[in-house]
C-alpha cells in the first residue's frame, strides 16, 4: 500500500498566492510558467493579475478562461517551482484529501478531509474546510506515495438564512481533475466573462 508523508516544501511551493485590484486567492502551478485559478478569482482584474510566492509577486499574463468550470489558466515565471502533477483518477468515496490555500490573504493553510460525492457536472463535494481566499487553491489525494491535484477549490457551503448565511464546516466543492485536464489540453480561447 502506497502512502503520502506529511506535505513537503515542494508542494507546498506549487500553491500561490493569486490576486490584484483589492483580490487576494489562490493557484496552482500545474507546469513550467503555467498557473491554474479560479475564474471568478481573475474576472475584471486581466490587467492587474499578480502571482506571489517567496515573498515575489510577478505580474500574469491570462491566456484562458473557461467560466463554466470557473477555472483560468495564467502564465508566470514560475521559476524552479516543481508543477503539481494532475491526477488521472476519479477519487473514490471516503478517500483522503487536503485541501491548500491562502485564506483570507493570510499564511499558507491545509486542510484534511474526504471525498464525498460528485455534485453536478464539474463539481465535487469534500469535507476538508476551506474559507475566502483559497479559491483557486489545490485539492489535493495520495496516488502512489505522492499528492497529486485531483482537484481546484471553488468555494465552500452555507445555507441561506434570508438575511445571513450560516457555513457548512465540512461542506467544500472542487473542480474534478477530469475537467482541470480538459481544460488544460485544449487550447481554449481567451474570453471576456460577465459574471
Amino acid at each position: 500500500a502506497y502512502q503520502c508523508e506529511t506535505l513537503d516544501e515542494t508542494v507546498l511551493d506549487a500553491i500561490v498566492r493569486v490576486g490584484g485590484d483589492n483580490t487576494e486567492a489562490t493557484g496552482v502551478v500545474i507546469d513550467k510558467n503555467l498557473v491554474l485559478t479560479a475564474a471568478h478569482v481573475v474576472n475584471g482584474i486581466e490587467s492587474s493579475i499578480r502571482v506571489g510566492y517567496h515573498g515575489y509577486r510577478t505580474p500574469e499574463s491570462l491566456i484562458a478562461l473557461f467560466p463554466d468550470n470557473d477555472l483560468a489558466k495564467l502564465t508566470d515565471d514560475t521559476s524552479n517551482l516543481k508543477p503539481l502533477a494532475i491526477s488521472h483518477q476519479a477519487l473514490y468515496t471516503q478517500e483522503p484529501v487536503w485541501t491548500i490555500g491562502y485564506p483570507r490573504a493570510g499564511n499558507l493553510t491545509t486542510a484534511t478531509g474526504i471525498f464525498k460525492s460528485n455534485l453536478e457536472p464539474g463539481e465535487i463535494h469534500v469535507t476538508a474546510y476551506v474559507d475566502s481566499g483559497q479559491s483557486g487553491g489545490g485539492l489535493l489525494s495520495c496516488e502512489y506515495g505522492q499528492f497529486v491535484l485531483s482537484g481546484m477549490i471553488k468555494g465552500f457551503g452555507a445555507i441561506d438564512h434570508g438575511d445571513h448565511y450560516v457555513r457548512l464546516a465540512d461542506y467544500s466543492v472542487a473542480v474534478p481533475a477530469s475537467d482541470i485536464r480538459s481544460f488544460v489540453d485544449h487550447n481554449l480561447e481567451l474570453i471576456t466573462v460577465e459574471y
